[in-house]
């Protein structure tokens, strides 16, 4: 039996990045598929027994979730009434896995990358088109950047009448590439462009490219959503000023709708009992750059996670982060800023009395209005002057004297 899916591009030596294995169809039964593999091994006339990462790559290829527990898990006596008439947005997973190796993101680290047999993603399709669902949301890093992959499964939701919504790198994206999105029924994919001054980003972000996409897609579609992070360990304060300051004004004040904008604080994996993974361990970054360690601050509840600080180098990073977490609502979310203004209340309260030492580094919201707007005039100057005297601009308005600050030694009294 020969390979059923096709295989990847071929590895960039990314820290993280694993070899991509074609994908057989084996049984989803974990023993049943590593007898059949130490089968096919042995009829090759080799005596080895298939490694972990093998077997987990025909695992993944052939296993198809049931969909009879749907119902009870959509619509059983567990959901709010109030949670009852929020749209459902359902999803397939067909690769898992990624070839970047970005340092903030787990997936390289954790996943070996496998793709989902196309035999198995037609069934699925069939099974979600039978309960009466006709758009999928596509949980696959690997979009694009495995074009025969991306073309089958595109095919197949094309054969059924299945819209759908997908993620992708910007490097991957043409005016070809567009136009076959657009006739396989894409509605809406999501761009990961993060943080284009880091030095843990694995993947490369052409600013330039990223203003063509929004005019591309503006008048034709689909809808893209653009992705950013603010807070990474490696980049200082005024480079994330920076950041903020080109999505309000060269992204949202294009035009581009909030609710496909997606500004996140760098918020670490939330570690558990016997967890060794965590990204900015110390080690060296994508392209060997020493970094500090995060100490990750599990005495805050998991609902302020994602929207404050809670991954810090220092206590002093605590308020470069507080900074930035209030510019997100005060610069780019604005309408949002006073239920922000309630939940940023509520998170003081519990981090200043689960790490008393924070509070001396806790900014007032006035305060890092001040620290923003004094940026962007500094910015403007800075900007001006280097055009008179013929100085060269970096991106987002920096000047080629901001370099990185020293970075500040690390905590001795925050404890997890």
């Amino acid at each position: 039996m020969s390979p059923s899916w096709p295989a990847a591009r071929p590895s960039t030596g990314s820290p993280g990045c694993l070899p991509v294995a074609r994908a057989w169809k084996y049984s989803a039964c974990p023993r049943a598929a590593k007898e059949q593999l130490t089968e096919r091994i042995a009829a090759r006339g080799k005596t080895i027994r298939p490694t972990d990462e093998e077997l987990h790559t025909q695992l993944f290829a052939s296993f198809r979730p049931t969909m009879e527990l749907m119902e009870q898990t959509y619509h059983g006596p567990h959901v709010l009434p109030q949670m009852r008439q929020v749209p459902i947005r359902y999803s397939m997973i067909t690769s898992i896995g990624c070839d970047n190796g970005c340092s903030f993101c787990g997936n390289p680290f954790i996943y070996t990358t496998a793709f989902k047999s196309i035999e198995v993603v037609r069934q699925i399709v069939g099974e979600f088109k039978a309960r009466g669902v006709t758009r999928l949301s596509l949980a696959d890093m690997h979009f694009l950047m495995n074009l025969p992959h991306a073309q089958t499964v595109m095919g197949v939701l094309r054969e059924e009448g299945v819209s759908f919504l997908v993620q992708t790198c910007l490097e991957n994206l043409t005016n070809k590439r567009l136009a076959e999105l657009r006739e396989a029924g894409v509605q809406k994919f999501l761009v990961g462009i993060e943080n284009p001054m880091s030095e843990g980003l694995d993947k490369r972000v052409d600013m330039k490219k990223l203003y063509w996409l929004l005019d591309a897609t503006r008048s034709e579609g689909p809808r893209v959503k653009l992705s950013y992070i603010v807070g990474l360990p490696d980049v200082p304060l005024r480079w994330d000023l920076a950041l903020l300051r080109h999505v309000a004004r060269d992204v949202a004040g294009r035009g581009h709708p909030l609710e496909d904008l997606q500004v996140n604080l760098f918020t670490p994996y939330r570690p558990d009992p016997g967890v060794t993974y965590l990204p900015y361990e110390e080690r060296s970054g994508a392209q060997g750059a020493s970094r500090a360690s995060v100490k990750v601050l599990t005495r805050v509840p998991f609902c302020f996670w994602g929207c404050f600080p809670v991954g810090i180098t220092c206590e002093t990073d605590f308020e470069r982060q507080m900074i930035l977490a209030d510019l997100i609502y005060l610069v780019v979310y604005e309408e949002f800023a006073p239920v922000y203004g309630e939940l940023r209340a509520a998170f003081l309260e519990q981090v200043h009395g689960a790490y008393p030492v924070l509070q001396r580094y806790t900014p007032s919201l006035e305060r890092s209005r001040r620290v923003y707007s004094g940026f962007c005039g500094s910015a403007t100057s800075s900007a001006a002057a280097g055009h008179a005297g013929g100085g060269s601009s970096v991106s987002f308005g920096l000047t080629a004297h901001d370099t990185k600050p020293a970075r500040p030694g690390p905590t001795t009294e925050i404890e997890s």
